[in-house]
């Protein structure tokens, strides 16, 4: 668990469906890792996701039981963003941000929540979340949780919006769309070893 300073949980976040006319949740930390329920499994740090009637999705935090506070810009489903999510302990705070590509420096959140409400003595797991209804499709890839900025996105540094691959995990091979500005590829599995790397 964490208690002290920062918790920083980064991801990529595709919303591929939305029938959420209702706003609801589909990740965060909780202070617990049980779902019992009560002041000792408390969950921080709420992702919403709503449909717009333009179609396109807004990303929020909840402040209370009651009021969540969503971004001022939308986004758009089939997308693929950076999704990072902060717990601050030091004020009690939450922050969200979704970005197009990475960021080597913390940039101004697109939400930030006090949450005195949802105040947490430490953080001790990340949820993901099917809605209630069924009707919000997310893939998400690459999770990194860690107390830094820079530690949470470092494997997110070579992330380029548009760029996707799949699948993910695979065995025999694997696509990739939207490379037109590069001329090779390289691929480098967790250990460090290249396990790819082709001129195109």
């Amino acid at each position: 668990p964490v208690d002290t300073g920062a918790v920083y949980a980064s991801m990529l976040v595709s919303i591929t469906s939305s029938g959420l006319d209702v706003p609801d949740y589909v990740l965060g930390f909780r202070d617990a890792w049980g779902w019992s329920g009560g002041p000792s499994s408390k969950m921080n740090t709420r992702v919403f996701v709503k449909k717009n009637a333009d179609e396109s999705i807004t990303f929020g935090l909840r402040e209370a039981d009651d009021s969540t506070l969503f971004a001022n810009s939308n986004h758009q489903l089939n997308t693929t963003y950076l999704l990072v999510i902060k717990y601050d302990f030091t004020n009690s705070s939450s922050s969200l941000y979704v970005l197009d590509a990475h960021t080597p420096s913390e940039p101004t959140p697109d939400v930030t929540t006090d949450d005195t409400e949802y105040s947490a003595a430490k953080i001790n797991s990340f949820f993901i979340r099917q809605s209630n209804s069924g009707d919000n499709d997310v893939i998400m890839d690459g999770l990194s949780i860690s107390q830094t900025w820079n530690e949470s996105l470092s494997i997110f540094s070579n992330y380029e919006k548009n760029i996707l691959m799949y699948p993910n995990p695979t065995e025999d091979y694997l696509n990739f769309i939207g490379l037109d500005r590069f001329n090779n590829i390289k691929i480098i599995d967790l250990t460090g070893k290249v396990v790819l790397e082709e001129p195109f």
